[in-house]
């Protein structure tokens, strides 16, 4: 989900309607709505949301910092992996 998410946001810098990309991201990538603000938080632990702003308890605007990578990077910062958030699942680390 985070990845179908961040591929649809890159390059659009500012994301001033959360809410309605909410609701693109249920209806044409299947992120269920509930799990919405999970997604946006692990984006924004792994660098690739910035600046998220909520209003009550909803939230409701971020920047996006979503890398382009060539073939064969990595795209998971080695600090993730290092903290054991992905540990045991071969992803290997950035250095």
């Amino acid at each position: 989900m985070a990845g179908s998410l961040a591929a649809l946001i890159r390059d659009h810098e500012l994301i001033d309607d959360a809410q309605a990309l909410r609701a693109v991201a249920a209806e044409q990538l299947d992120v269920n709505q509930f799990a919405f603000d999970q997604v946006i938080e692990a984006l924004a632990e792994v660098g690739f949301i910035e600046g998220v702003q909520r209003s009550g308890g909803k939230i409701q605007r971020f920047t996006e910092n979503v890398p382009h990578y060539d073939e064969g990077e990595c795209a998971i910062p080695a600090s993730t992996v290092s903290r054991g958030r992905l540990s045991g699942r071969g992803w290997p680390a950035v250095q």
